[in-house]
Parts: structure tokens; C-alpha cells; sequence
């Protein structure tokens, strides 16, 4: 049974990712940065694997301790060179006589069809693999993705098996990240897998690929990182600008943009940072790279794309284009996406009865108010939900709701009862500002009379936040 708040076939495959990937609690529960961005997806989108909270003391030291920061011009001498480096295609990675990599691509063929692990880099913060297929069976123009070979793992020397805790597919490349391996250990296998596999899909199933791991090879090489003290910012931090949005119960100017690393590449720059706030109820701000645009000094666009190299919620990372922009260089944010879990809201409640049927239906027209928005529980029917892969039908009910323009889903969840019930839910947005969220109960639907009010929301927030940094300086010792 799917237990994402969304539906649709390659929506089903994603929650099956997330459940294949997520060894610890703190890791997601849906692929946000998916379902904001879009409800069906193409054959070239990518999917994250990513956690799903900072745990709340992380949080609560960045709100207290990070003010804007800025990432100035820097006079970095060779004796403070960073400990970290940036490894095109792998990410950040430590610069140390420790960290082990791949000596070559390695290649495994089966019925046609080539996996090709392309980088592997192991330091003492995580190990990450980049491999990608070829000869994989076309997709047709306009279908979702056939292959998704959404199972992937490590299997250690000793036959322990790892999950991944971050990175993502797209299309048929990969980069996912592990946690670092054990002392002395230099060799893995690699195993990549179909969880559900697509009958269209003419591929093999399984793979298995041993992994041996050593010293630098000659042709690797970092690049320079600047980061925390080796940075002397010489701006003052930019002010957030007042948010037209903003409201009493949404603050959007305390949300403010960090600029963590900077990356010097052969022809540009990669930035990295994440978003801090004030306001208790958010556990996740995202911006998104078609509500940013960055500006050198005399207003000119530079070009960027997003980087997928930051493993955390709420984080960001883009490569720029080109070395000549004249400094300082200012990053624009117009729209955030946030996801808010409100402790305040509103409950509604309604008399299912002794044995709900199918073809019931309960009038509710209750406004439930939270986080500064309302939403209108129109109306509560008995419903099925259909398991896509088994075909397993579950009873629930379904919560037709009527929901703000910039909201893109709200979550409810029964708070009367004093036995916790497992459930699963699923999320339709239907036309005129509708959702449909079903809520389904494999142990029997729950009768008498029942209590909801909402668990958590994602909703897009406008406004004009921004901040200004220097392009690196390198000065020869």
C-alpha cells in the first residue's frame, strides 16, 4: 500500500524508494521536493533521496546562532587550505590520506544492458556512489519511467547490508550516498535492484557489482572548497526584504538565506547554503531553482543550474556558469515552499456510525485555521484505496477539502481516539482549489464518532529575500 499523500503510478515507485531507503526516523516519509514541484512526473526528472528534519536541536542552534551569512571575497593562505574538496560528480569530499576512491569506471553487462560505476569516493562522513545505464529499453515520448531501479544498497565484507541516506536517480543515472564505511574495510559490493518491477521494462532485475577502493587515483582532482574560518567576509550581511506576503501568522522576512561553501570549479563556481527561520511550526523551507536568480554587481543575470551535492532538508546548491562576473554577486529568492506541522489548529468531528458502507456520506463545512491559512473540510464519503502494484483494496475515507491557491497538500489525522490506528493515505488535487485526501485503515474502518484536525501542510510562500557574497580571490603565498 502506498503511504504517500500522493498518487500516480510513478508516485507509487517514489514511496516505495523512500521505503526502501530510509533505515533511520529521521529520514523522509515522502519525497517532498518531488510533490511540490509537480504531481505526475516525466522520464527525466530527478528523485531525491533526502532526510526529512534536522533533529530539533540542529535547528533550534542554526535559528539561534546563524545570523545572514555572507560569503565575502577571500585571501586564503596555503597553510589554511581546506580539508575539504569538491569532486565533480561525487560532491564534497574530504581532502585526507583517509578517504579511499575508485581507481577506474567499472562496467557489468547483462542481456545488452550495461551498469557503469562511474566514481566512488568513501571519507569518514559517507561514502558515494555515481553509476549510470546503458542499452536500458527506450521509454515512449510522453510515458513515465519503465526501469526505475529504486532498490539500492552496499553489502559490506562481512555480509551486512547499508541503505542509503541521500542522493537520488534520474533517468537512468545515479548518485547515492551511504553511510562511511568501517575501519580498514576497502572493498564493497555494490547492489542495484527493481523493488516493482514495471512489465514494460525489458531489463535485468538485479545487479551485483564488487567494488575495490584505494588511494587518490592520478587522475582525481579536487577542487578548492572555502568554507568557515578560511572565509573573511568583508560585506555586511544583506537585510531580508520585506515579503509581500507576509502576515502576523506567516513571518516571511525571518527566513533567511546561508551561504556554507563555495566550490571554485574550471569554468565557475558552486555554491552551497541552507534556509533558517523563526517560526516553530515550519520543520522545512525549500526554494526551488526557478524562484532564484543571481546577479553580479552591475545587474547582469549569471547562469546556474542546480547541484545536487547537499545531503539535509531546507539546503541548496547551485553551479554558476563562467568566472568573469564582477563581484559582489547577489542571489534573489521570490517564492519558498514550506512544510509546517501546526502545535495550534482547529479539530472537526462527525458520527460514521456503527458499520460506515460504502456510498456514505457526511456533511462537515468546517473551517479548520492554521498557520495563518484556512481550509474547508467540505464533506467526509467512505472510499477504497487501491494498492497499484498488489491491486490490494483498503477501506478509508475520503476528505474532500477545499484549500488555499498556494497550498499543495494538507494531511489530516484522527485525534480522538485514544488507540492509535495504522493507516495510509493518499492525496488527489481535483480542480477549483479541491484536494481529495483518503485515509485508509488495513484493521477495519474506524466507527462511532470520530475527531481529525491537520498533521502537516506544504505551501508556497512569496516574498523578496536575498543575500550578497564576493567571488573567491585566490592570493599566491
Amino acid at each position: 500500500m502506498n503511504k504517500q499523500p500522493y498518487e500516480s503510478p510513478l508516485e507509487n515507485k517514489i514511496s516505495d524508494v523512500m521505503h526502501t531507503v530510509n533505515p533511520r526516523q529521521d529520514f523522509s516519509e515522502s519525497l517532498l521536493n518531488d510533490i511540490l514541484r509537480q504531481k505526475t512526473r516525466s522520464s527525466g526528472a530527478p528523485w531525491k533521496f533526502r532526510g526529512r528534519r534536522w533533529a530539533a536541536a540542529g535547528v533550534l542552534a542554526l535559528v539561534l546562532l546563524a545570523s545572514l551569512a555572507v560569503v565575502g571575497p577571500y585571501r586564503v593562505a596555503a597553510a589554511l587550505q581546506s580539508l575539504i574538496g569538491y569532486l565533480p560528480g561525487i560532491g564534497f569530499v574530504e581532502d585526507s590520506a583517509g578517504t579511499l576512491y575508485l581507481a577506474q569506471p567499472l562496467t557489468s553487462r547483462q542481456e545488452g544492458v550495461s551498469l557503469i560505476v562511474d566514481q566512488v569516493a568513501a571519507d569518514s562522513e559517507r561514502t558515494t556512489v555515481a553509476y549510470h545505464f546503458e542499452g536500458l529499453p527506450q521509454t515512449p515520448q510522453g510515458e513515465v519511467v519503465a526501469c526505475v531501479y529504486d532498490d539500492n544498497k552496499i553489502r559490506l565484507p562481512d555480509g551486512k547490508q547499508r541503505l542509503p541516506v541521500g542522493g537520488g536517480l534520474s533517468g537512468g543515472q545515479a548518485r547515492i550516498e551511504f553511510q562511511p564505511l568501517p575501519a580498514g574495510v576497502k572493498q564493497f559490493t555494490l547492489l542495484v535492484a527493481m523493488n516493482n518491477k514495471d512489465e514494460r521494462c525489458q531489463a535485468p532485475e538485479k545487479w551485483s557489482v564488487d567494488i575495490p577502493l584505494g588511494s587518490m587515483p592520478p587522475q582525481v582532482t579536487l577542487m578548492p572548497v572555502y568554507e568557515g574560518a578560511q572565509i573573511v567576509p568583508t560585506l555586511a550581511a544583506t537585510a531580508v526584504l520585506p515579503a509581500v506576503s507576509a502576515t502576523p501568522q506567516n513571518p516571511a522576512g525571518d527566513i533567511q538565506f546561508i551561504i556554507d561553501r563555495v566550490a571554485e570549479l574550471d569554468e565557475g563556481y558552486l555554491i552551497s547554503g541552507h534556509s533558517v527561520w523563526k517560526n516553530p511550526d515550519w520543520e522545512r523551507v525549500d526554494v526551488f531553482p526557478d524562484q532564484v536568480s543571481v546577479l553580479d554587481a552591475d545587474g547582469n543575470q549569471v547562469p546556474f543550474e542546480a547541484a545536487d551535492v547537499v545531503n539535509q532538508d531546507s539546503a541548496f546548491s547551485y553551479q554558476l556558469s563562467g568566472k568573469n562576473w564582477r563581484s559582489p554577486l547577489t542571489l534573489k529568492v521570490s517564492s519558498v515552499w514550506v512544510q509546517g506541522t501546526p502545535a495550534k489548529t482547529n479539530d472537526f468531528s462527525w458520527d460514521a456510525g456503527l458499520e460506515p458502507k460504502a456510498g456514505q456520506s457526511w456533511q462537515i463545512n468546517r473551517k479548520l485555521e492554521a498557520l495563518g491559512l484556512s481550509i474547508t473540510v467540505q464533506k467526509v464519503s467512505v472510499t477504497q484505496l487501491e494498492d497499484g502494484a498488489s491491486g490490494e483494496k483498503t477501506d478509508g475515507f475520503a476528505f474532500d477539502l477545499l484549500i488555499p491557491e498556494n497550498m499543495n497538500l494538507v494531511n489530516l489525522v484522527e485525534s480522538g481516539s485514544t488507540t492509535p490506528r495504522t493507516s495510509v493515505s493518499e492525496s488527489k488535487n481535483a480542480q477549483n482549489g479541491h484536494q481529495i485526501l483518503e485515509v485508509g485503515y488495513p484493521d477495519g474502518l474506524p466507527t462511532g464518532r470520530l475527531t481529525y484536525k491537520i498533521a502537516y501542510m506544504i505551501y508556497n510562500l512569496k516574498g523578496e529575500w536575498q543575500t550578497t557574497w564576493s567571488i573567491p580571490q585566490m592570493v599566491t603565498p
